[in-house]
């Protein structure tokens, strides 16, 4: 009898294991890719940044060069508050791309756990029918 409830339900628990691991590569699959696309995608922010930044501070200086005052200590601390900010402009995008990091990281744990977790139940609904 063992035997044969071995055959009857083996293919049903092969299966089920076989769609959940599929299900879970598709879906491990599509984060890695997303993951992979983040760095490209806020490289290209903090490079459109650092130049906008960049333009910003040429010309300020350029405005006070113009008035004579390049120099001066209003045009330093112009200058200054231009750097400051667009350092905190990349330290923001830089926390952006963490922060989705992270949750991308975490979805797939989830995933993975949550694939364990479905094995584990088959496996013991398979045991207990064939014993």
């Amino acid at each position: 009898m063992r035997q044969q409830a071995a055959n009857r339900y083996s293919p049903v628990y092969d299966q089920k294991r076989l769609s959940a691991n599929q299900a879970y590569q598709t879906s491990d699959q599509a984060l890695a890719q997303q993951l992979a696309g983040l760095q490209a995608s806020y490289d290209k922010q903090r490079e459109d940044t650092a130049e906008g930044y960049a333009q910003a501070y040429a010309q300020a200086d350029r405005q006070a060069l113009s008035r004579g005052m390049q120099r001066s200590s209003y045009n330093n601390a112009t200058l200054s508050n231009i750097n400051v900010k667009g350092q905190k402009a990349q330290q923001a995008i830089n926390e952006a791309q963490t922060a989705q990091e992270t949750n991308i990281n975490q979805q797939r744990t989830l995933a993975a756990q949550q694939l364990a977790t479905q094995l584990v139940v088959w496996t013991s609904i398979f045991s207990i029918f064939t014993i």
